[in-house]
């Protein structure tokens, strides 16, 4: 367990319960529930060597077709700030149904407060670590549906992370044939900031 960076309030390995009962979860342990998170950590990994990390020309949609509804690419633009922003560059047909079309949008465009914070951290995490993260997410006010995503890095050099390949799933918390949330880290309160309820309809990112 340990903190994200520029984001003291977030931890790794971590259930961050929010005021609304609604959490989440930035794990370093990759263990997916659902098996699209799973095929997207071994694609990205199918892709790496010791040496380098995979570039965005690697990532073939042929080679994975039926996850191309769940894919988003996310590309890194450095500021003169230090802090880059995150821009969607594509974003699959299950992603639009659930979020909008973001395609073109920095995440500040449409994100606000938790929401935007904990995947500016993840982001920032996947960036500086040049290694995966998954998200998880369970929300209060759709307590139905489960999210799962995994943010892995891409590199144009091999080395500096210019752009990130997530693969994200939701799914009703009803769905038995997945396996529950483990319930094994550590909780934490995260105060309010923001309001998810009004602002976001997506639970993955």
């Amino acid at each position: 367990m340990g903190s994200l960076g520029g984001h003291p309030i977030f931890v790794t390995n971590t259930w961050h319960v929010l005021p609304d009962g609604g959490r989440f979860l930035l794990d370093e342990t990759l263990r997916f529930a659902h098996p699209f998170g799973q095929r997207g950590l071994d694609y990205w990994r199918s892709k790496s060597t010791a040496a380098r990390l995979p570039s965005r020309a690697q990532i073939d949609p042929s080679e994975i077709s039926d996850l191309l509804p769940h894919v988003t690419l996310i590309s890194v633009e450095p500021r003169p700030s230090g802090q880059p922003d995150y821009r969607v560059r594509l974003m699959g047909t299950m992603m639009t149904e659930i979020d909008g079309e973001r395609t073109g949008q920095v995440i500040e465009d449409y994100m606000v407060g938790n929401r935007l914070r904990r995947l500016r951290a993840a982001l920032d995490h996947v960036v500086e670590r040049r290694q995966p993260l998954r998200l998880v997410s369970r929300l209060a006010y759709r307590e139905w549906m489960n999210g799962e995503g995994i943010f892995a890095p891409l590199s144009s050099d091999g080395a500096a992370v210019d752009m990130i390949f997530s693969v994200a799933a939701v799914w009703p918390s009803s769905e038995r044939s997945i396996p529950p949330f483990e319930d094994d880290f550590p909780v934490r309160p995260v105060a309010a900031e923001g309001s998810m309820q009004a602002t976001c309809r997506s639970f993955t990112t």
